[in-house]
């Protein structure tokens, strides 16, 4: 092909973009949506979350995590990891190439 012909093609590539691209800014112009002042549809659970927070007072924000940390026992943690391994076809016993 000569340079001629890639020039060509490369003019209809950017005329296709611009043409793509002043169609969506005219688009965006002609079509605005308009916002609505309140929501049309509350999914189930949304009223009672908005309304939670005026029953019982404003929150400060989370609880303080320093008496967690004073309760916090390293022995009870590492019972309760005892079960887990993140690979259990490893500790099982199975070979690499068993693997699915």
């Amino acid at each position: 092909m000569s340079s001629f012909e890639w020039n060509k093609i490369i003019a209809s590539i950017l005329t296709a973009m611009i043409i793509a691209m002043a169609s969506g800014i005219l688009a965006g112009q002609l079509v605005r949506p308009k916002p609505l002042e309140k929501a049309v549809y509350l999914p189930a659970g949304t009223e009672q979350v908005a309304t939670a927070p005026t029953q019982q007072g404003a929150a400060a924000g989370p609880e303080p995590i320093g008496p967690l940390l004073a309760k916090a026992d390293s022995k009870r943690g590492e019972q309760a990891r005892q079960g887990l391994h993140p690979m259990p076809h490893l500790q099982q016993g199975r070979r690499e190439q068993d693997r699915p």
